[in-house]
């Protein structure tokens, strides 16, 4: 990584842990990484890898039992805490044990290491506060209390206290746990947002493949052959992502990217027709287990799109039928392979 003149954070050979009874209880070893300014980073890894540990590592809430990290090329370790947080900010999934906090409050202890606990705010810091509110979209709520807050809600608050903090790396542990699918999303587009315009490091660790795999610049990954670093398409190259869904009830296609499901085989079908429907028609016959297969097919099946909506015509052996929904193709198709 010697070539690049951006790094903002390194990790050298990094074993992770904890101590138990005055010995070292290794968790995860032989980490190096490097993380430069505008990159978005998932850390991904089966649970009990040490994620979160690792993030613990890198905001300095625990110590790694061995190696270094490194901080704008200065150690960790030499940093005060001000001066820490001055550059570095954490999000945690875990609750703000605040009762009756408002939002606003809550972005503002992100000027912390800027005006100290005690310290008065200027205009400076009161405008570096709504800036954060805006960033993410919540100035109608910075009134609110954090309890009447949704989770989405409520994640983008703690991203906007980050914010606040003015600092250029930023580590999230989870971000988009306990979201619902648009929301997921939205924080996720807010924080490639972040590492694009405003040149923010964004490492955050998640369980969410189609998000990590589809969105992020870098893949650190941790799993039981090591750990591997590199952009998703090189991991998928090298046959990371085949390992990480070693299961008996997954399956990883190499093709796509995608995680299903192992099914039983149904039956062999061609799809026919044009459009979107053809699309979603495949689909449809590969969730369930129907193999596609347009030389040999037990069934062949066309989408016709017509006025009042699309039907799908079968014709099998035995006859041909017609059906004004995928849902009543799927279930035929399932009761009569």
């Amino acid at each position: 990584m010697s070539w690049r003149k951006d790094i903002i954070l390194e990790l050298h050979d990094l074993g992770i842990g904890y101590y138990r009874k005055g010995r070292p209880d290794y968790v995860f070893r032989h980490i190096t990484a490097a993380a430069g300014r505008g990159e978005m980073i998932a850390l991904m890894g089966r649970n009990g890898m040490g994620k979160s540990t690792l993030l613990r590592c890198v905001v300095r809430m625990l110590c790694p039992l061995e190696g270094q990290i490194e901080l704008e090329g200065k150690p960790l370790t030499r940093y005060s805490g001000r001066q820490l947080a001055r550059k570095l900010a954490w999000v945690s999934t875990e609750p703000v044990g605040v009762q009756h906090l408002r939002v606003y409050d809550l972005v503002s202890l992100g000027r912390y290491p800027w005006t100290g606990w005690m310290g008065a705010r200027t205009d400076a810091d009161r405008r570096a506060v709504w800036l954060a509110l805006e960033s993410v979209g919540i100035t109608r709520l910075a009134g609110r209390d954090l309890y009447e807050l949704s989770d989405g809600e409520r994640q983008r608050a703690m991203i906007a206290r980050a914010l606040a903090q003015d600092a250029d790396l930023i580590v999230l542990d989870e971000p988009t746990a306990f979201l619902d699918l648009v929301n997921r999303y939205e924080i996720i587009h807010l924080l490639l947002n972040l590492s694009r315009r405003e040149g923010k490091c964004i490492i955050f660790s998640s369980h969410d493949w189609h998000i990590a795999t589809g969105e992020a610049d870098l893949i650190w990954l941790m799993d039981e052959e090591g750990w591997f670093a590199g952009s998703p398409e090189d991991l998928a190259l090298a046959n990371r992502f085949e390992r990480l869904v070693d299961s008996a009830t997954m399956d990883y296609d190499p093709r796509t990217g995608q995680v299903k499901l192992v099914r039983e085989p149904v039956m062999k079908v061609a799809v026919e027709g044009e459009g979107e429907a053809v699309f979603w028609t495949r689909r449809a016959m590969e969730r369930i287990g129907c193999t596609l297969d347009t030389h040999h097919p037990e069934i062949t099946i066309t989408a016709v799109d017509r006025a009042e909506g699309t039907v799908w015509k079968v014709r099998r052996k035995s006859g041909t039928r017609q059906f004004p929904s995928l849902y009543e193709l799927v279930h035929y198709i399932l009761w009569n392979h």
